[in-house]
């Protein structure tokens, strides 16, 4: 009786978790990270994809070539030469210099802003790519924790019985997954 103890405590504490470890390195864990880097890519372009692009506003791009061409019309020339040197009686040259500055300004902040989203988005992904490892070594890890005293059966058995949690254990790893255990890892939703 108690070498049937001793052999169940050594595959609870020591043999199962080490076993169990090896085959999931083996047979799961590579699975994982190409799973979780697919699923990392698509959200980095779905990211990228909900970016709005930056965008002219066509009444304001409008106005201002209008209030340009009709500040340098031969009309306004006109005027000009019969203020004799007054200078711009209406103030239409500032006016239009104004709104054009205005608009290429606003124009090039909103492509300043698109671009700056854009390469974090790249950055992030980047990381997360990088963290997968990371990421589904922790799932393992939880995993074979939830499943230990499978493990402990399955090698207490030298193999002849094998749970269910076991031979399914990728569906293991996928609710640890879904259950967040290891979104401080790589953000790994």
């Amino acid at each position: 009786m108690a070498s049937l103890l001793v052999w169940g405590g050594a595959n609870y504490l020591l043999i199962g978790p080490k076993i169990g470890e090896r085959v999931v390195r083996a047979d799961y864990l590579p699975a994982c990270e190409i799973n979780l880097r697919q699923m990392v890519k698509q959200q980095g372009k779905d990211r990228l994809a909900g970016l709005n692009l930056p965008s002219a506003d066509p009444a304001r791009e409008l106005a201002a070539r209008q209030l340009e061409r009709f500040s340098n019309s031969p009309a306004m020339e006109g005027l000009r030469r019969m203020s004799r040197g007054m200078g711009d009686l209406f103030g239409l040259d500032g006016m239009a210099g104004d709104l054009g500055a205005l608009y290429r300004r606003q124009a090039a902040e909103a492509r300043q802003a698109y671009q700056d989203a854009k390469r974090r988005i790249e950055a992030e992904t980047k990381t997360r790519l990088g963290e997968a490892g990371d990421v589904c070594g922790c799932i393992a890890d939880k995993a074979i924790g939830e499943t230990r005293s499978d493990w402990a059966l399955f090698t207490g058995s030298l193999t002849a019985y094998r749970p269910a949690s076991i031979a399914s254990f990728g569906q293991k790893m996928a609710e640890v997954q879904r259950a967040g255990a290891c979104t401080g890892k790589a953000g790994g939703s």
